[in-house]
Order: structure tokens, then sequence, then C-alpha cells
């Protein structure tokens, strides 16, 4: 009596199922149609989907400077280029080698002192950006020091590109400098300018513009 209950039941269940027709307002019915689909009742929401943005630690970190090339072409064929110490010089060239490279402690993510990114070495001071010359276009040249003569701040954005604010002699020509690599009596310099014409006018070659990062990583412990 159960067993048949029980399959009586059932039977009801699907002839039920198989004669409900499809809502006239589903969307099972419209693409039967040939009709669209109906609209969400929530729309999308990009932002509900998409992890947020990692920002910059605040915590002190110790990295390097990577330059990268604006051309797409040259930065392809040169491969990873880092800030070097170059004996001969007091400011920073670039160097391909990893184990050449200077590693910095800087305070964190967010705008920053340049007095606070120190370069891991007992021998070298903080970070520095000094002043070269004044050009034709009346703005300051300057390059990525290690000396202690003036300074300006740098910031670091989101992405962990480094940029500064130079403050001039004549306020009138404070600007955010372009990074420029350049070449002057076989040694390459990293550069800010406010345009090209100006390093050329200095007698600097072989001008290129670039972007400098901040990449974080474990150092040696021979380099900490």
């Amino acid at each position: 009596m159960v067993s048949l209950l029980y399959s009586l039941v059932i039977f009801l269940l699907s002839f039920t199922a198989l004669a409900s027709p499809i809502g006239d307002d589903s969307n099972a019915y419209r693409l039967s149609r040939g009709l669209p689909l109906k609209k969400p009742l929530i729309p999308f929401d990009a932002t509900k989907t998409v992890a947020k943005r990692q920002q910059p630690s605040s915590a002190p970190q110790v990295g390097y400077f990577v330059v990268n090339y604006n051309d797409p072409t040259r930065r392809k064929r040169d491969g990873p280029i880092y800030l070097w110490k170059n004996p001969n010089v007091a400011t920073f060239s670039t160097t391909t080698d990893p184990a050449q490279a200077a590693i910095f402690r800087v305070p964190g993510g967010g705008p920053y002192s340049n007095q606070e990114i120190r370069v891991l070495d007992q021998t070298s001071p903080n970070l520095k950006t000094s002043k070269i010359a004044t050009s034709q276009s009346g703005y300051d040249v300057v390059y990525i020091a290690r000396s202690s003569t003036e300074s300006s701040l740098y910031k670091q954005s989101s992405a962990g590109l480094i940029s500064y604010d130079w403050v001039a002699e004549d306020t009138t020509y404070n600007y955010t400098p372009q990074h420029y690599t350049c070449t002057f009596n076989g040694n390459v310099f990293i550069t800010g300018a406010y345009e090209p014409s100006d390093l050329t006018y200095l007698g600097f070659a072989d001008v290129e513009p670039i972007t400098i990062t901040f990449i974080r990583v474990s150092p040696p412990a021979d380099r900490r």
C-alpha cells in the first residue's frame, strides 16, 4: 500500500512538471522564441569582483631601484637594469648585473623623504638629488647622487614608480623632472631634466627617457 501511494505521488509530480508551461517571462521562454534575455535585476559591479590593488607597505623595505626604458623596443632588448654605485663618479650609473646592483632601504610606501632612502653600504650616505646646472630652458638639470649637498622630496606611487619634485633656487622653475639615462665622458648618468634638449645643451649624449621602480627583495646577508 505504501509502495503504491509512493508511486502515485511520483507520477503526479512528474505530470505536473511536464504539464507546467514555461513562464512567459522566463529567459528559457524568451530564448525559445528568439527573444533577447532579460536585463539582470542587479547590474554587474566590477568593483565587487576585482581584487583591490595592493598598496605599498608602510613598513621599511629593502630592495633595488630598477631602470626601465620608456622605449619598449629598447626595454625588451636590454632586459633588467639596476642602479649601480659607479666608483668612477659620485653618482649612480646603471648595470645589468644583479650582483652589482645597489641595495636600498626605504621607509615604506607613499611619499617619503630621500634622507630616509639609504644605500645598504657602510661607506655610502643617503640617496640625494644634486643640481648639475641650470640649462637654457631655465630649469635645473639634476642627477641622483651619493652626496649630501642638496636634496628633494622623493615620492613612490602605488605601482612603485619613483619621482621627485625639484625645488629650484628660483621657485618659478620648480618642477617634477623626467628621468633620463645619458652618457658623459664614457660614464652613464641617471639625470632629471625638463626636456632632453637641456641635457644635450650641457654636453650629454645618448639621452633616453626612463622610469625608475622600487623592487622589494631579500638581500644576501653579506650586503645588509
